[in-house]
């Protein structure tokens, strides 16, 4: 398989990339006891920016009949949009949703049996979640429920987080470069996110003790991913994006 990025994705993320990549170096240059003011830095500038294309939109957002605008705006981390997440920068350069990192982090080697394919245990889970949509970080959930969550961040997206490809895009992912210019036509906020979610994916399936393979993961990522034509194409998106990775690294 091909390891560029096909001409259509270029167009689409040529300023993402390169503001990645400028982000990556100051990083790696700036003396380490000022990272956390650069990562403050960074976390302004795309707050800023997220404001400003919100300025450009398509007026408020609805709010669900039936449901006080009060509750409507509770929501935290799960089912929100990711304008409304509270990011965070990685010593990477990444900025993602705080609560992502925090579960990858969780996830830590992913080395635990059938993670992302076992079912959490009911009790753990809830409290883990519980304390999450409050925006709490002082819980410990073990990496099978910490993967379970992670997942769900993605599976709840409103809309899905495939929803803002061009409809001839998203009739393409079947193929290694479409399913790049999929990932490359997605919003920067949105590419970055997903970015996290293949990386720690494809983590999960090198590591060998957990006996989880690319096909399973690939199906089990795919309930995730939405809207797409038919479940066999989100799943082939997965799979060739994890195969991609794993040349790629």
């Amino acid at each position: 398989m091909s390891a560029h990025w096909s001409p259509a994705a270029d167009r689409c993320t040529a300023d993402a990339v390169a503001r990645s990549t400028e982000r990556q170096d100051e990083m790696e240059e700036v003396d380490p006891r000022k990272r956390d003011e650069l990562r403050a830095r960074f976390e302004a500038e795309d707050a800023k920016k997220a404001q400003a294309k919100a300025g450009h939109g398509h007026g408020p957002a609805k709010v669900a009949e039936g449901v006080p605008p009060r509750a409507a705006k509770a929501k935290k981390n799960f089912g929100c949009e990711i304008g409304a997440c509270e990011k965070t920068t990685t010593d990477d350069g990444q900025t993602l949703p705080r609560v992502l990192v925090f579960l990858k982090e969780k996830i830590g080697d992913a080395s635990a049996p059938n993670i992302f394919l076992k079912k959490a245990d009911a009790s753990s889970l809830a409290i883990a979640r519980k304390k999450l949509e409050r925006e709490e970080y002082d819980c410990e959930p073990d990496q099978v429920t910490a993967a379970h969550l992670f997942l769900e961040w993605f599976g709840e997206y409103p809309s899905g987080v495939l929803a803002e490809l061009p409809d001839a895009t998203r009739k393409n992912i079947d193929s290694e470069e479409g399913a790049l210019e999929a990932l490359g036509c997605l919003d920067e906020a949105m590419q970055e996110a997903m970015t996290c979610l293949i990386d720690t994916a494809h983590m999960a399936v090198a590591q060998e003790k957990n006996g989880v393979g690319v096909e399973e993961m690939a199906a089990r990522v795919a309930e995730c991913m939405h809207p797409v034509e038919t479940m066999d194409d989100g799943q082939l998106f997965v799979y060739l994006l994890l195969e991609y990775w794993g040349e790629a690294t």
